[in-house]
């Protein structure tokens, strides 16, 4: 251990143990400064009622309360009660309260590892009493469907394309998406929750695909391919390769893919997909996930039907493919989910069927 950590760690035990004792006394303190540091120490005690109390505030029902627990309550910081300036007729109150992460982790969102905090209170019927003793999280959607707080993991599969809804969470540090996902990480990063004015907007988080997420998204466009060579030339079938305009240019002369009367699609090669962290919106405008072709794959197609000429032919094309129009997210268990989007070349495609876009030439 550095000597600046144990340092830190020195003074955090003393405010810790100074902490205690004015929690254990509690509730015989009256000031405003004696109610902050009551509410503080319970919060370090992770005693999550008595700091409810405490503070005269009640856990709201639903996913906006899911963060006041325990588990969720960090103790890389420590607070500092400092001077208290009263105003009007002494009934309102500022308290100042230093706040300082530990040394050494991911970096604190909004910067800097020290920060000069204020709690408004009011006295009511005797008592001090804090005016908002809660922060207000407002977090970004992101593809990976949940948020990880200090170890403990909140589904967002719900979250809406504007990051809602938001949680309450009690004063003090948070560690985000600490631990390394298996298919997907999400940058890690501590920040700052205080109670203002309005919502803390915390900015988006980078998801980073592992190797392992790679190879389960190529498994998922592999069954994908197979499937579209199976129904691609079946009576509605829900997939179709989509050359283009929709035209097959034949050695000689042009055919329609509408005058096809017979055809056979035959898989030649896998396209090699990626997911470099290019972000595209969902119809309900959350972020997913684009999926790229490094390598196009191949199929091949025989056909027969009349030429834009009328003359009966039987032609066989291979055709590169391109682009694939799937993306993906990653799900509150972990794992890998995907959407199929028509590719911007697919014009073709009738509702309610799938496209692979392809680039076809004569063999």
């Amino acid at each position: 251990m550095n000597r600046r950590r144990m340092l830190w760690a020195a003074g955090a035990a003393v405010a810790v143990v100074a902490g205690i004792v004015v929690y254990a006394v509690w509730p015989r303190a009256e000031g405003p400064a004696d109610v902050v540091r009551n509410y503080l120490a319970a919060i370090r005690a992770k005693d999550v009622d008595r700091a409810l109390s405490v503070a005269g505030a009640t856990r709201p029902d639903g996913a906006a309360g899911v963060l006041l627990t325990p588990a969720a309550i960090g103790d890389d910081w420590r607070a500092d009660v400092g001077g208290t300036d009263r105003f009007g007729d002494d009934a309102t109150a500022e308290v100042d309260v230093n706040l300082t992460a530990a040394p050494g982790g991911p970096d604190v969102w909004p910067g800097g590892d020290r920060w000069a905090l204020r709690l408004a209170l009011t006295e009511r019927d005797g008592r001090w009493r804090i005016d908002q003793p809660l922060a207000e999280l407002h977090f970004v959607t992101v593809p990976v469907r949940y948020l990880e707080v200090n170890g403990v993991r909140v589904d967002r599969s719900g979250a809406d394309k504007d990051g809602g809804p938001s949680y309450l969470a009690f004063p003090g540090m948070y560690t985000l998406y600490h631990d390394p996902g298996d298919l997907a990480t999400v940058a890690p990063s501590r920040i700052v929750a205080w109670p203002g004015s309005g919502p803390t907007r915390v900015p988006a988080a980078t998801v980073t695909v592992t190797g392992r997420g790679t190879a389960a998204f190529q498994q998922t466009v592999n069954a994908m391919v197979d499937h579209c060579v199976t129904v691609a030339a079946q009576p509605g079938g829900d997939c179709r390769f989509s050359n283009g305009d929709g035209l097959y240019r034949l050695r000689d002369s042009v055919a329609d893919i509408h005058d096809v009367k017979t055809a056979a699609w035959t898989l030649r090669r896998y396209p090699v997909v990626n997911l470099p962290g290019t972000l595209v919106a969902a119809p309900d405008e959350t972020p997913l996930l684009a999926g790229q072709v490094a390598v196009p794959g191949e199929v091949e197609l025989t056909a027969s039907g009349p030429d834009l000429d009328g003359r009966a032919v039987t032609f066989t094309q291979a055709c590169l493919i391109t682009d694939l129009g799937l993306r993906a997210a990653f799900a509150f268990d972990g794992t890998l989910t995907t959407s199929w989007s028509r590719p911007v070349r697919a014009q073709d495609t009738p509702p309610g069927r799938q496209s692979i876009a392809v680039t076809c030439t004569a063999v």
